[in-house]
């Protein structure tokens, strides 16, 4: 049933983005061009699409929880085996938004631009929903994990005290990632990503604007270190729990 799931948003958004622009005005009255629902519609779904993603793959270790014997009689690492489950949804994901953003398309007044450019527009918009996706995941997995050993002692409120610490957490990282501090750490090794505009094609609509910033080398690896260490002390903690 869960891997149902994508394949029927897939299809619910894919026939919403193309067929209810097309009945704004006979059925449904909206105040805005045809072309700019159908790319409000189409950011919805990779929204949605980004936002569904860690519940899969948190359904898929709860599954693989309750279903020991998928994990014992397994002779491959635990990092492996959630590793494995981690890539299928992220990539399922990336699938799912790659063929979304071809929609990009079908709204020439708001984007204008050679098939080249929106195909490249495309390639951006899936890779930093692939690299998010990762995140999210990891991030996920980390806080279900914490909840696992809190249910152990705790039966009830578990996941009011997990959900306060994942704002705590947030407010901590908000606050580091605004330190001076954090500046004179991590932001080093500046590379500017403006020569990306060149080929991306021009939006029409003052409503989207899109701006390139700089990438730091020394911020970027710390940030992907710490996500790798997250990820296998929440595969290691997953692991006590099986065994367990």
């Amino acid at each position: 049933m869960y891997k149902a799931w994508p394949i029927i948003f897939l299809i619910v958004g894919a026939v919403s983005i193309g067929l209810l622009p097309m009945f704004e005005g006979r059925f449904i009255n909206v105040n805005i061009a045809k072309e700019e629902f159908r790319l409000g519609l189409l950011f919805l779904g990779l929204f949605l699409t980004g936002a569904v993603m860690p519940w899969q793959f948190l359904f898929s270790i709860r599954r693989g929880i309750k279903e020991k014997e998928l994990w014992l009689h397994n002779s491959s690492p635990m990092t492996v085996l959630i590793g494995a489950k981690l890539f299928y949804t992220v990539a399922w994901t990336t699938l799912n938004s790659a063929f979304y953003t071809f929609f990009f398309h079908w709204t020439p007044s708001i984007i204008e631009g050679s098939t080249s450019e929106i195909i490249w527009m495309q390639g951006l918009v899936v890779s930093i929903i692939f690299l998010l996706g990762i995140l999210t995941a990891v991030g996920a997995l980390l806080f279900y994990t914490v909840y696992i050993q809190l249910k152990r002692y705790i039966k009830y409120g578990s996941v009011i005290i997990t959900g306060m610490l994942f704002g705590l957490f947030l407010f901590t990282t908000d606050k580091i990632a605004n330190s001076s501090l954090y500046d004179k750490l991590l932001i080093h090794g500046e590379i500017p990503l403006a020569f990306l505009e060149k080929n991306m094609p021009v939006f029409t609509s003052e409503d989207v604007l899109v701006n390139f910033y700089s990438l730091y080398i020394v911020e970027e690896l710390v940030m992907w270190l710490v996500m790798a260490s997250c990820f296998i002390a929440a595969s290691k903690w997953i692991e006590r729990v099986i065994t367990r």
